[in-house]
């Protein structure tokens, strides 16, 4: 997170499920996951908050990559388990399947731009 001010989580009214964050960045809002990753920058905060809404659980399925400090490189991940200080991904192929060779589970704690990236 770029900005020093404390971002506001967005949840569901309904059921009350935490759906991400909301930050106000320079005039403008940027649009969170759980875990304070930046999926989206908006002009507004009611557009950030319905941004979270529609796409803030959405964008935790698809395929992520993340750096594994082991051996200096980038693999493609799905995320199984999520938590604002914590992401735990499993490495998949290019196309989101685990194979046996390759799958591994990996916990990432406080993730951010240097360890967690998601899709482009």
């Amino acid at each position: 997170m770029s900005s020093t001010q404390k971002p506001e989580a967005v949840f569901r009214p309904d059921d009350n499920e935490h759906l991400g964050f909301v930050l106000s960045v320079g005039g403008a809002w940027q649009a969170q996951t759980i875990f304070g990753y930046d999926f989206a920058t908006l002009a507004t905060r009611d557009d950030a908050v319905r941004e979270v809404m529609k796409n803030g659980l959405q964008i935790l399925k698809k395929i992520w990559q993340y750096y594994d400090s082991s051996d200096g490189e980038w693999y493609p991940c799905l995320l199984k388990e999520v938590r604002t200080d914590k992401v735990v991904v499993i490495r998949v192929n290019q196309l989101g399947y685990q194979d046996s060779e390759i799958s591994i589970l990996y916990s990432i704690t406080r993730p951010d731009a240097t360890s967690l990236v998601a899709p482009i």
